[in-house]
Formats: C-alpha cells, structure tokens, sequence
C-alpha cells in the first residue's frame, strides 16, 4: 500500500533534512510512479524541463552485486509528463549538483 499524503510529507520533510539528493528521489518517485530500477536509470538526457517530461527507457537492476543496465518491465521507452513541482525539484536538483561538481561554476 502507498503512504497516505501525511506520511509521504513526513518522509519528504525527513529526508530533505538528512539528504536533500533523497528528498529529491522520493518527491520524483511519489509524482511519476516510477519504480526504483527506473529512477536510479534516469539520466539528465532523458529530462526536458523545458517541455516538463521525462523519458524512462531503462532500469538498474542489482543481481547478487552485480549492477545492471536493463530495458524497463514492461520492455518499453514512455514519456511522461511532469507537473511543475516536479520540474521544480528537478531544477533545483541539477542546480545543486552541478553546483557540488564545480564549486566555482557561475562565479
């Protein structure tokens, strides 16, 4: 069963103070429906923020410790629309971490 609304802010809420990366994951996760294997496959290029989609055409498995690019469940690429928020926190996100790969970017 998913978590109720109050429960999802209370995890959002708890992870942004200890990971904002997570916060990010979860709030991405709880507003597309993707599972795991397609969130940790997503990758910049399948963002467009400017057109607020996102394309998942892969996934991660991990198979006894062995980590693995493979096709998603249903064997199909689908884009998806986002809602602002959403783009919102993906900005953001990408802004912090392009931010921690190159501290002087922007200066």
């Amino acid at each position: 069963m998913p978590p109720s609304v109050d429960e999802l802010r209370q995890l959002l809420r708890a992870a942004e103070e200890t990971s904002p990366d997570l916060a990010s994951l979860v709030f991405v996760a709880a507003t597309t429906g993707c599972r795991r294997g397609e969130l940790c496959g997503l990758q910049w290029s399948d963002v467009d923020l400017a057109r607020a989609t996102v394309v998942v055409q892969r996934s991660i498995a991990d198979a006894n410790g062995v980590i693995a690019v493979k096709q998603t469940k249903t064997h199909h690429a689908r884009r998806l629309a986002l809602d602002s928020a959403t783009v919102e926190v993906l900005r953001r996100h990408r802004l912090v971490t392009a931010w921690s790969r190159c501290p002087t970017a922007g200066l």
